[in-house]
């Protein structure tokens, strides 16, 4: 399908989010990044074991270690074996038995181990001696060479997002750097004469910024270089000026307001001047205009000014766009099935992004009173799509996407 610049008809929010990261370009330059440094970051190789785990066979309890071949009863208990200490060079007689520790190396001729709570024991002449159970199977408690991890296996996929507990894996099986994608440079640019710093006097016809402060944290979590947030007035020429430096700097420019249809929307004036650009209308709220443009390097995401129309502009499409730009292998907003715990009349012919409350009872919704409201957003767990002209009886089942 053709990209149309510009268009002023209502569009789909799928079409169009399909239409916009068909034009995120994967970031292809990488690093190399030590354990201490890699949490949050995205994998540019796949990983593979190079050692099996565990390399060779321990004791999974604290407990007696046997052979089931033994053809005594009243076996002697000749040594205690700590996790940590490997003498190879001696095996245990299929006639003795030795105390373990979760973790130690089996010595040779042990092939099982009884757990030191489920263990009879009774004292002979010179050392206490193990009573063989009667049930004892080979290899009964005992972690087989391999079985957590097998040599070459792969652990991490190219595209992962790193955890704490990838990390730990890594370590687990030696390694101690890897090779992941290059943060993705990223640019906030806020527009508006009205607009001023927190703490700062309010003259008449002047609000606080709120929007710098809200997408430059959402934007803190994922793997980008947050390079600047800008505040700028509304002149065409300072906002050009601005596009121009971090075109050729940035990987991805987000401007907030200006993009409307207003006399002084100078973000707007600026877009209609690059050779490719796109803007639409989308049929729903909030977050009716978005608009993307290419720059000298860099991709421009143009969000709406009102704080919940920027910030759900940004879940529905800035996010997807970068986490798919910065390498991920999953780059979609994951949703869950819930129902709604009351019942919710559609009311117009939009499709409505409604902020909504997770309780054990359901999804309650929160009527949206305006795009400004941040409040809602802040009563809100998460939201939910509502189709237009669609009924929604209490316990209806819906997508809902968490915070």
């Amino acid at each position: 399908m053709m990209l149309k610049k510009n268009m002023e008809m209502l569009h789909d929010y799928d079409d169009v989010f399909d239409l916009v990261l068909a034009q995120a370009k994967q970031v292809q330059r990488t690093e190399t990044v030590s354990l201490s440094a890699l949490s949050g970051r995205v994998l540019a190789e796949m990983v593979c074991s190079p050692i099996a785990l565990p390399t060779l066979a321990i004791s999974a309890m604290d407990g007696y270690g046997f052979s089931t071949q033994s053809s005594k009863t009243l076996l002697p208990i000749v040594d205690t074996i700590y996790a940590g200490r490997v003498d190879l060079s001696q095996g245990i007689s299929s006639r003795k038995a030795v105390k373990i520790m979760t973790g130690a190396v089996i010595p040779e001729g042990v092939d099982c181990v009884v757990p030191q709570e489920r263990a009879l024991l009774q004292q002979g002449d010179t050392e206490p001696l193990l009573i063989k159970p009667d049930n004892a199977i080979g290899g009964q408690h005992i972690k087989a060479v391999g079985s957590d991890i097998q040599l070459g296996e792969c652990l991490l996929k190219k595209g992962h997002l790193i955890r704490s507990q990838d990390i730990a894996l890594l370590a687990s099986v030696g390694i101690n750097k890897v090779e992941v994608f290059e943060e993705i440079n990223v640019v906030i640019l806020v527009s508006g004469d009205e607009l001023v710093a927190p703490g700062q006097p309010l003259n008449p016809g002047q609000i606080y910024d709120a929007n710098s402060w809200l997408i430059g944290d959402l934007v803190k979590p994922l793997p980008v270089n947050l390079m600047a947030v800008e505040s700028l007035p509304d002149e065409p020429e300072r906002v050009n000026e601005a596009l121009k430096n971090w075109g050729s700097l940035a990987d991805i420019v987000i401007t907030i307001g200006g993009a409307s249809v207003g006399e002084k929307d100078a973000i707007k004036t600026v877009l209609g001047s690059l050779k490719q650009s796109w803007s639409w209308k989308l049929n729903m709220k909030p977050a009716k205009p978005f608009s993307m443009g290419m720059l000298e390097q860099a991709v421009l995401l143009a969000l709406p000014g009102n704080p919940l129309a920027a910030f759900m502009s940004f879940q529905l499409f800035a996010k997807a766009f970068i986490q798919k730009s910065a390498g991920l292998l999953k780059w979609q907003n994951r949703s869950q099935t819930l129902p709604l715990a009351e019942a919710y009349l559609v009311n117009g012919h939009k499709t409505q992004w409604l902020q909504v409350n997770q309780t054990l009872k359901g999804l309650f919704p929160i009527e949206n009173g305006s795009s400004s409201q941040l409040s809602k957003l802040v009563e809100s767990d998460g939201y939910i799509r509502i189709k237009p002209e669609h009924t929604y009886p209490k316990g209806t089942l819906v997508e809902f996407w968490s915070y």
